[in-house]
């Protein structure tokens, strides 16, 4: 193509923008996406057409945003193509050096390098306001995202059968949860809006509890107990309400469609109605929430994690006058329509804890270059570890 065909390999990303404020409704995230799919090539079914920079936007690997508010109007891109070595003088031994060919993880020890090299040059937290901090945070949690979402789909099979089998399809799968919950909390963090992360942060916590118990049974060699029963319980309604149903009238097209679909998933899973039916114990080993901490030595957890939050689902009074009403001078309320601002004490503690469970995952999956991914994510964890402390000594 002349000297113009797309690079293929990781991209560096620097936008800065100048402008008097966002536009209604958009955040820099937005604007962030628009510049890298208008830099990458048409997908048609065959191949990629009339590429500018790159091929895909998934190479972005590394990359920067801001605003500076002004009344002129421009930004400022900046584009590095990632080509050679890392040059992070904290580098282990494990990203500059691999006996394995495999593309994918070369690709992906270059954007753990890279990572590594971002740390070092990020700025030192006593420098950061709280705004500045958040902004920070967006390049942090991305990182974080990142190494999360590697963890997860890391091979651990490599010369064997591919794949998990159904006891561990469990583990793996609340993983995966673990990561689109936390790429929907960084999501909403960087739009602002404080409320759609708790009732997210509320989820997490739930997951990160029920997979952490499930990989110590592991350990143990005591598998997932009931968990595919007790997975079940609204089917169990739904059957004996059809049941009921059918005594009195013919079901509906909506109802009989709604009833063949139950059949079909328990057949699939080797469950019988008969089994289900007669199942009352719904909780993971008849353990509830409090109790699998236990098992934990965390059951101080219980009111910090998931019975406080409880209240972003549930919608008590407290979360409702915080976040949801103003007192107005007279004593009567008022709607309160804009969402709340997360700060750093929602974006580091999740962060700190999806990193920490992503290490007890490689821990049990033994994928391959685990020790890589866990070096990173360390390097991630005493960043942000130095940042929340930071933080709490200006409260």
């Amino acid at each position: 193509m002349d000297g113009r065909a797309a690079y293929r390999g990781s991209v560096g990303l620097d936008l800065h923008m100048h402008a008097p404020g966002f536009e209604r409704k958009k955040v820099l995230l937005d604007y962030i996406a628009g510049v890298m799919d208008s830099l990458d090539g048409f997908h048609g079914a065959e191949f990629t057409y009339l590429p500018v920079v790159y091929e895909d936007d998934c190479q972005v690997a590394l990359g920067s945003s801001m605003l500076t508010k002004s009344d002129d109007q421009f930004y400022e891109l900046a584009i590095t193509f990632l080509d050679g070595e890392p040059r992070g003088e904290q580098l282990h031994p494990c990203l500059l050096k691999r006996d394995v060919s495999d593309t994918i993880m070369d690709v992906a020890v270059e954007n753990l390098g890279r990572i590594v090299q971002a740390i070092e040059d990020a700025p030192n937290p006593d420098s950061l306001d709280v705004d500045s901090m958040m902004k920070h945070y967006m390049d942090v949690m991305g990182w974080a995202l990142y190494v999360l979402r590697l963890s997860v789909a890391l091979d651990p099979s490599r010369g064997k059968s591919a794949g998990f089998d159904r006891e561990e399809a469990v583990l793996v799968g609340l993983m995966v949860r673990v990561v689109k919950l936390y790429e929907a909390f960084y999501q909403n963090v960087a739009k602002r809006q404080l409320e759609i992360c708790g009732i997210l942060l509320r989820t997490l916590s739930e997951t990160e509890f029920k997979l952490r118990y499930l990989i110590l049974k592991a350990r143990e060699g005591t598998g997932v107990g009931n968990f595919f029963l007790a997975s079940y319980k609204s089917e169990k309604q739904m059957l004996t309400y059809f049941s009921q149903l059918q005594e009195e009238r013919e079901l509906e097209p909506i109802e009989s469609r709604m009833l063949r679909s139950i059949e079909k998933e328990l057949s699939e899973e080797k469950i019988s109605k008969e089994e289900l039916l007669a199942n009352k114990n719904w909780n993971l080993d008849g353990k509830n929430v409090r109790e699998i901490l236990e098992c934990l030595d965390a059951e101080h957890l219980y009111p910090f994690a998931y019975g406080g939050p409880s209240r972003w689902v549930h919608g008590g009074w407290g979360e409702l006058r915080r976040y949801h009403l103003h007192k107005e001078e007279n004593g009567r309320y008022s709607p309160r329509l804009d969402f709340g601002d997360p700060d750093p004490r929602f974006a580091g503690p999740t962060t700190i804890v999806s990193l920490e469970l992503s290490k007890d995952f490689l821990g049990w999956s033994h994928a391959g270059e685990e020790e890589a991914v866990t070096f990173v994510i360390d390097q991630i964890l005493q960043h942000v570890i130095a940042l929340e402390k930071f933080h709490e000594s200006t409260l």
